[in-house]
């Protein structure tokens, strides 16, 4: 594999770092703050010590610039750092909550309840569900088990360990003991369920001590915007219904 060696110099006086490399001179480099670039020969007579990286396919080793700069007894925090943050966990379950919505959506398209679910392993999606208890002739046909089913089928086994499943509705009692009997790790639900919630809100299926296996919880994510997506559907429905039922008497005072 190629490898490629360089060097890192702190420069006491300019309070800045330089780097050489292997194959070429003194470079910038914004990852380490250097804000000049020197000669060699202005350079090595205020080296107080080298740090070594060495880069090797874009994997790298390095001793860490607190411990250098801790020996040459200058304070970690006077180092200037950059880092690629990575996103924080409220953005990365909203981001998924937004996905779940989408297929919540997929269910009220054939009139179902929006609910919809999916289940992510290492940043990917390795099952989606949604509702379809009423167009498949299932009462057990919730979003979660769907998703529950389709990732047993992508990952060929019915533990479904180190999993996340995102939810827009709280699981139900049904629905909390298959995530339990599939060993989810962590289940993420937007909207609370006053009436058959089992991760909270009614029972507290999902973290009973009883259980073989605990689920972590996380509820409450865009809470506003899946219980809204839920009340514009009933509210329609129920206009619908108003108008089916108004309609049939209208056609059987006519008939009469």
């Amino acid at each position: 594999m190629a490898k490629r060696v360089q060097l890192l110099f702190y420069h006491r006086d300019a309070d800045c770092f330089f780097i050489a490399q292997s194959g070429c001179g003194l470079g910038l480099t914004c990852r380490f703050g250097i804000i000049a670039a020197l000669s060699p020969r202005a350079i090595m007579p205020a080296i107080y010590g080298v740090i070594w990286r060495v880069w090797i396919e874009g994997m790298q080793t390095n001793s860490t610039i607190e411990q250098y700069k801790e020996g040459m007894g200058v304070k970690p925090s006077e180092v200037p750092e950059t880092s690629s943050q990575a996103p924080s966990q409220t953005a990365q379950d909203e981001q998924w909550m937004r996905h779940a919505m989408a297929l919540a959506a997929r269910a009220e398209g054939i009139g179902e309840i929006p609910v919809g679910a999916l289940l992510v392993l290492d940043g990917q999606v390795v099952g989606e569900g949604w509702n379809r208890s009423i167009s498949e002739h299932d009462a057990c046909a919730h979003a979660e088990v769907m998703a529950i089913r389709a990732a047993g089928k992508q990952l060929a086994n019915y533990r479904l360990l180190d999993t996340t499943l995102y939810v827009t509705l709280e699981p139900c009692c049904m629905c909390a003991g298959a995530l339990i009997h599939s060993r989810v790790k962590r289940v993420v639900y937007g909207a609370r369920d006053l009436k058959t919630g089992a991760a909270g809100s009614v029972f507290e299926i999902l973290q009973d001590p009883r259980h073989n296996h605990s689920v972590e919880l996380t509820g409450g994510v865009l809470a506003d915007a899946c219980s809204a997506q839920l009340s514009a559907f009933f509210k329609r429905r129920r206009a619908e219904k108003k108008a089916a039922k108004l309609a049939l008497q209208q056609s059987n005072d006519t008939l009469s």
